[in-house]
């Protein structure tokens, strides 16, 4: 049985937190989603991740069904906007709750600079 991979754990990662940012109820769940982010990108090359995003995004992917391969290209399409203006500065606010998530065990600024720089690579290359 086919599992997703690190490109769809990314963007559910990624939908996910941008669902809760807004939300004034959110839990701290949030913080820890936008740290498994950098995690993930981290312990992944992010080339092969943006291989599988451009492919998924450009609608090929592997399925006989259009409506299926049109869904998955919108939502990441959706993931990139978020990862955009979430995630590629330091100061974002996603950015910023993945560094409130390692306080204590990391410096904020550093886990924060690193998911920006992190993420900014990956839009370089999608």
């Amino acid at each position: 049985m086919p599992v997703a991979g690190v490109a769809a754990l990314l963007v559910s990662k990624v939908h996910k937190v941008a669902e809760r940012l807004d939300d004034p109820k959110r839990d701290d769940y949030i913080t820890k989603d936008a740290l498994d982010m950098l995690r993930l990108l981290r312990g992944s090359d992010v080339d092969s991740i943006a291989h599988v995003l451009l492919q998924a995004r450009s609608t090929k992917v592997d399925t006989a069904d259009r409506m299926v391969a049109n869904a998955i290209a919108t939502t990441v399409e959706q993931a990139l906007t978020v990862l955009r203006a979430e995630f590629s500065t330091e100061n974002a606010r996603g950015c910023a709750l993945a560094g409130r998530a390692a306080a204590g065990r990391d410096d904020a600024a550093v886990v924060a600079a690193s998911l920006a720089a992190l993420v900014e690579r990956l839009l370089a290359r999608v």
